[in-house]
């Protein structure tokens, strides 16, 4: 049905009426991929990850063995579309891209750039029922290349690194408390410790508008709004309880809503808080969470735990903030640096006392500093530079955007509206002499 529906899209003249449409709203749903520099369209994509096994047999016994030989990604299947007039000669260039030896570059639309081989032969299918289009179904392996660059999307890596110390976090936990049982003592001081922690975001939190309104709910589950229950899933609930708090204060910054399944004319939506609001008061919260001096476990533990998940959702906040000068971006990657330094010296004092329960989360902290430091470094180069201009006489705002930004006049206005914010000035037309802080275009 959705071929047939192409087909149409593909005829020129179904565009018009009710089923061209529709037929527009199924072509908007394709993502556009590329394999050697040939776009397709993709309608859609599979692939297998997995270790390899290898199964030994032995005569006259009955079990076998099995030995891990490493980590496997499957084949990458792919069913695409080419459409348009020109259908024919661009299955011809992707016929020929397929036959080049060695391997290439696929550009996935969910997956990212690629580098892989074509496994088997590639399928293109033409039908005289659908004119203007053909169908390719590839399959591509993997080609590991340990001499490659690494990628070049370090947000994608960063986000990874902030679940992968949040994992940790959380089997950090489960170790900490596992030579302390699961009696109902253990059951006292995890609740005492959760009381504490949650009386310290309080206090950053304090009267913060939107933070404050989103960590409530959390809040209240930390202080005892939730029950505990004793046994082996404890750690799992205490780290739950603490991650929901700094996970509520980023996700506050994040919430657009969607067009497509936006709420109702009568629905409140909540205002979104400032990602640089959040980002700062996460990094604040760090080394602040600290259990009080003489606490016997659990609550050094918790405590550096709820560090740890304030940094990984500070870093994450800091992801989403649209900078607006490379001045700004560098400054906060030096912040988040020292902040992710602390938390790193914190978890390897733990790791030398304890390290079968530290070792991985110090070693995931260390590892999220240098994808954190990578990717504000990678948005550096793209953002404009501040500089300082000195007048020597009043004038107005509009005048000096012109003269900053008058080689492109659609510049002119944003430089005007920016000069004013980044400088304070409490009247355009009437800006004093002196040092103005100016967004080169």
């Amino acid at each position: 049905g959705t071929l047939s529906l192409v087909s149409g899209i593909a005829g020129g003249d179904a565009l018009a009426g009710p089923l061209g449409s529709v037929a527009s709203g199924v072509l908007g749903l394709l993502r556009t991929a590329a394999w050697r520099g040939v776009t397709f369209e993709m309608l859609d994509s599979s692939h297998g990850a997995g270790r390899r096994w290898q199964k030994t047999l032995f005569p006259g016994r009955d079990d076998a063995t099995h030995s891990d030989l490493g980590a496997e990604d499957g084949p990458i299947t792919i069913n695409a579309l080419l459409i348009g007039d020109d259908y024919v000669r661009r299955a011809r260039r992707l016929e020929a891209a397929c036959k080049q030896p060695g391997p290439g570059t696929l550009l996935h639309p969910w997956l990212g750039e690629l580098r892989v081989r074509l496994d088997g032969l590639a399928r293109f299918k033409f039908e005289d029922a659908k004119i203007r289009v053909c169908t390719v179904e590839m399959a591509f392996e993997r080609y590991p290349d340990p001499d490659a660059p690494p990628s070049a999307d370090t947000l994608t890596e960063l986000l990874d690194r902030v679940d992968g110390l949040l994992d940790e976090g959380r089997i950090m936990l489960a170790g900490a408390l596992a030579p302390l049982g699961t009696a109902l003592g253990l059951l006292g001081g995890v609740s005492s410790a959760l009381g504490i922690v949650a009386g310290l975001w309080t206090g950053v939190l304090g009267r913060s508008g939107a933070l404050a309104a989103a960590a409530a709910l959390p809040l209240d589950a930390l202080t005892g709004g939730v029950a505990l229950l004793a046994g082996p899933g404890l750690p799992i609930q205490a780290a739950a309880l603490l991650a929901a708090v700094p996970a509520s204060v980023s996700d506050a910054a994040d919430r657009a809503p969607d067009p497509a399944i936006g709420p109702g004319p009568q629905a409140a939506v909540p205002s979104p808080a400032d990602p640089r609001v959040a980002a700062a008061a996460l990094a604040a919260a760090v080394p602040l969470l600290q259990a009080p001096a003489g606490l016997p476990e659990p609550a050094p533990a918790l405590a550096l735990l709820a560090r740890l998940q304030a940094a990984a959702e500070a870093v994450r906040a800091t992801s989403r903030i649209p900078w607006d000068s490379r001045d700004e971006a560098a400054a906060a990657r030096d912040h988040q640096d020292l902040v992710l330094h602390g938390l790193a010296a914190d978890l390897g004092a733990a790791a030398a006392r304890q390290p079968l329960v530290y070792a991985a989360a110090w070693r995931a902290a260390r590892a999220l500093r240098t994808a954190a430091s990578r990717d504000l470094t990678a948005r550096l180069g793209r953002l404009p530079p501040v500089r300082h201009l000195f007048t020597i006489q009043t004038m107005s705002a509009w005048a000096i955007a012109n003269a900053v930004a008058g080689d492109v006049p659609a510049a002119i206005r944003p430089a005007m509206l920016d000069l004013v914010r980044r400088n304070r000035i409490r009247h355009p037309g009437c800006v004093p002499p002196g040092r103005l802080e100016v967004l080169l275009p």
